[in-house]
């Protein structure tokens, strides 16, 4: 054991050496010095581990890897003919088999695998062309998949009881295995798709129904349109795949799970009645079900496998995804008759191409613990108009709505990064509204499209998160919005931008690309009788007024509009019937169509030179108003055309 351990330590002290730096060179000597002497001294066996696995090693053939102080056999060099595994190597004992360890061997006949062995990986005994036996270890509790796959002259097997699933296509090819074993296996309750195919033993089965394990029902032979199973079918593996005659499926009461495959490509299958103890439905388990017009699931479903409906292009409708997490990738792929669907207020995730294609797919409803929608999961779908986004979602995938219908989307504040084509191809989307001021845009994101972008307002938060965007408060510039990315992303993709408005106790204000002067576009003080309108907010000008910001302001009778403001827009002041006194500021040059139309107690207002534009009815129904203004002014002229009584009168200073 001294001289065992020794070398390995040697060999590893040799291989750190080589890797180190001259400080760790010392430290690795020093090190590896105290563990020979302690070695030498105390006849201890060191087995030196990294964060994983050690270097690959031969003992007697076998090739192994040392693992948490358990032995994995990763391959053999050895004699052929009868071989026993040992139960260890290396004085470990062995536990594991890892994938493709003895696959293509031409030479082994028969193989026995010691009882400490646990885990077998897949098609680790593939393609043993002269195997004939074989004694499975009996702590295996899983056989994989493609595990004799090949193995054509191997007779018989026994299952050992502790196995609860048989992987797809484990015996396939077998073409001389004649016995199966089952005895003791009330475990298995999972077979996937072909485990058995062209084997003898799988052929010769002629029941009607044939089931194995704990009410495993692996193969159907009757010919029915339709079909009632049995009240043992606890499971249903691929036993239906491609059966193109069956129309009607009634489930078993205690059935517990639909497996991989289970009725795929059932093309004339147009109804399922399910029993109410299921749980699962597995992958791929009515793919290509065309005819399939409706389901109604038990409430007791928990799992759906990808790819479980994709290609049901008659399904119209699917109820009771009241307890599922995940929509995994292509669950309802290709369901081009799909119109609606509400999805469980647990759901989590929703998986690549999990919607793809559902071109009739208009409404979707999920709750607000989504965090995930894969790439592609929409994508395609080309009536899906609008969808909400959950607040905790945190990702979007590459092409997650490409070529869909959606006009409108706002994304959460948890997305940091738009992927690639997520938009690409959405003609109609015409707004896309971020609440991450941070957020980082591929250049394929809105490829083919023309939204305007709804970015955050860099001024509507806190100093803090100022701060940390990059943005100082105090030395703040016109040109400091072209450092929020979102910015950058539209300038240099040539897309329209503009900012979200900003909302105070009393106001709403809208700052527009490429200025930093406000817009008033909200105002809740309906009851004022006096009011002032702001001139700037967090220091900075607010210069329009927008579009019937104080419309119906009835209470209202004195106003004055600060020097700050240029534009007047249109009705904004309209049907303030109280309105009596009103100041306009010296650098207002454009007064709305219809901005005063209806203040009817309006007697004098005085319009300043600056004015260059009056819309259209901006003074209509106000049948005591005399306008005054300087002579030549445009107040003059709109007065005259509009049949205003209008008075000379100098500039008033505010």
């Amino acid at each position: 054991m001294t001289e065992n351990c020794s070398s390995k330590v040697i060999l590893w002290i040799v291989k750190m050496f080589m890797k180190s730096t001259t400080r760790r060179k010392v430290l690795c000597s020093i090190f590896g010095i105290f563990c020979l002497s302690f070695s030498f001294l105390f006849n201890v066996d060191f087995i030196v581990q990294g964060n994983d696995e050690i270097t690959e090693n031969n003992e007697r053939g076998f090739l192994y890897v040392l693992k948490q102080g358990s032995v994995i056999i990763t391959g053999y060099e050895g004699v052929g003919g009868d071989l026993d595994i040992p139960w260890s190597l290396g004085g470990a004992e062995v536990v594991e088999i890892s994938e493709n360890a003895f696959r293509g061997n031409e030479d082994i006949t028969s193989i026995n695998l010691p009882n400490s062995i646990q885990r077998i990986g897949r098609a680790a005994f593939s393609g043993c062309t002269k195997l004939l036996k074989f004694r499975l270890s009996s702590q295996i509790e899983k056989i994989p998949e493609d595990l004799f796959n090949g193995c054509i002259k191997l007779t018989s097997i026994l299952i050992p009881e502790r196995v609860t699933e048989i992987g797809r296509n484990a015996f396939a090819g077998c073409i001389n295995l004649i016995y199966i074993y089952f005895g003791g296996t009330e475990k298995l309750t999972h077979i996937g798709p072909a485990a058995f195919l062209d084997t003898p033993w799988f052929e010769k089965q002629k029941d009607e129904f044939v089931i194995v394990g704990n009410g495993v029902l692996i193969k159907y032979n009757g010919k029915d349109k339709k079909v009632k199973l049995p009240w043992n079918s606890y499971y249903i593996a691929d036993a239906f795949e491609n059966h193109s005659e069956i129309e009607e499926i009634v489930l078993a009461e205690w059935t517990k799970g639909i497996l991989e495959n289970a009725f795929r490509g059932c093309t004339a299958l147009k109804s399922v009645q399910f029993g109410n103890w299921i749980t699962e439905i597995g992958p791929h388990a009515f793919e290509n079900c065309v005819s399939l017009e409706n389901i109604t699931l038990p409430v007791n479903i928990r799992t759906i496998g990808s790819y479980a409906f994709a290609g049901c292009q008659n399904l119209s409708g699917i109820e009771s995804l009241d307890n599922l997490s995940t929509i995994e990738p292509g669950t309802f792929m290709n369901c081009r008759s799909l119109e609606n669907i509400v999805l469980s207020d647990k759901l989590t995730s929703i998986g690549e191409n999990a919607f793809s294609n559902c071109i009739s797919l208009k409404f979707v409803k999920y709750g607000e613990k989504v965090n995930r929608i894969g790439k592609d999961a929409f994508s395609g779908c080309t009536k899906l108009i609008s969808i909400q986004m959950s607040e905790s979602l945190a990702e979007i995938g590459e092409g997650a709505f490409q070529n869909s219908g959606i006009q409108a989307i706002s994304l959460p504040i948890g997305i940091e990064k738009i992927q690639k084509n997520v938009f690409k191809g959405c003609n109609s989307l015409k707004e896309v509204r971020l609440n991450n001021i941070n957020v980082v845009i591929d250049d394929t994101a809105f490829e083919q499209t023309d939204p305007v972008l709804i970015i955050p307002d860099n001024l509507d938060r806190t100093e803090k998160e100022r701060h940390l965007a990059g943005f100082d408060f105090q030395s703040f510039s016109p040109f400091d919005e072209l450092r929020i990315p979102a910015v950058q992303f539209a300038q240099k993709n040539q897309l329209k931008y503009q900012f979200q408005p900003i909302q105070t106790n009393y106001y709403h204000f809208l700052r527009y690309s490429n200025t930093n002067s406000y817009a008033i576009i909200f105002s809740n003080l309906v009851d004022k009788t006096e009011l002032i309108v702001p001139s700037r907010i967090n220091g900075f000008p607010v210069s329009i007024i927008g579009e019937a910001a104080f419309q119906n302001f009835s209470a209202l009778q004195s106003l004055v509009i600060s020097d700050t403001i240029t534009t007047i827009g249109n009705w904004a002041f309209s049907y303030c019937t109280g309105l009596k006194n009103i100041i306009i500021g010296k650098s207002v040059v454009s007064i709305g169509a219809d901005a005063f139309h209806g203040d009817t107690m309006i007697e004098k207002i005085y319009i300043p030179p600056t004015v260059r534009q009056i819309g259209s009815d901006a003074f209509k129904d106000c049948p005591n108003l005399i306008i005054t203004g300087e002579s030549g002014s445009e107040a003059e002229t709109y007065s005259f055309v509009n049949g205003i009584h209008f008075e000379i009168e100098s500039l008033h200073i505010l």
